[in-house]
């Protein structure tokens, strides 16, 4: 029956939907595949409806897991919520673990020299850096936070600009001497940029 399904069932159920396969599933909630496996199992027989469709490379979710997974997702929001306000003290004291998902270069250029008095302020606060190349979908909770150069996708999110910076060109003298100083990007030979102010 309906009833009988448990958060856990669905918290796995939401995380084999987002990683598409059993043994990346296991790994993000730390359980051994037969585990994951089987809270599968249970949640289909408690709804007596198959949600995944069973391939050699993983899992894909059918139609009825599909429409499920959207409300999964509000179960999920819902759950963190409450969680937040539980944890919230009168004192405002910044507690619990925030997945910060952001580029390798705002990771290793600008955060990590700020994570130290970040340390020391909100002793209580674990941050975990996740740094990718790709698109890190916040409201699939793959993260909490991203930080990025362009607006995320996504229903339900809340956008905001945080900074700006810079971009410049730079050439040795060789090469202005000889090719001279560019009077458009499209004219140069570019091999790459770098930020030339902090956000």
């Amino acid at each position: 029956m309906f009833d009988t399904i448990n958060w856990d069932d669905l918290r796995v159920f939401l995380c084999a939907a987002r990683a598409g396969n059993l043994s990346q599933t296991a790994k993000r909630l730390r359980l051994d595949h037969s585990t994951v496996s089987r809270r599968i199992a249970q949640m289909e027989a408690s709804l007596g409806v198959a949600v995944f469709e069973r391939h050699r490379t993983g899992l894909k979710l059918n139609e009825v897991g599909e429409r499920l997974l959207r409300h999964a997702e509000r179960v999920e929001s819902a759950v963190i919520a409450i969680r937040e306000e539980a944890s919230a003290s009168d004192t405002q004291e910044l507690v619990g673990t925030v997945r910060l998902a952001t580029m390798e270069g705002i990771a290793s250029l600008y955060l990590a020299q700020r994570f130290a008095k970040l340390r020391r302020t909100a002793p209580q606060l674990t941050v975990e850096l996740v740094t990718s190349a790709q698109t890190v979908y916040v409201h699939k909770r793959e993260a909490d936070l991203f930080v990025s150069f362009f607006r995320p996708p996504g229903p339900g999110l809340i956008s905001e600009r945080i900074g700006k910076f810079r971009l410049g060109l730079f050439a040795s003298q060789d090469y202005l001497d000889n090719h001279g100083c560019p009077q458009a990007c499209a004219t140069c030979r570019i091999i790459g940029s770098c930020p030339i102010s902090r956000i």
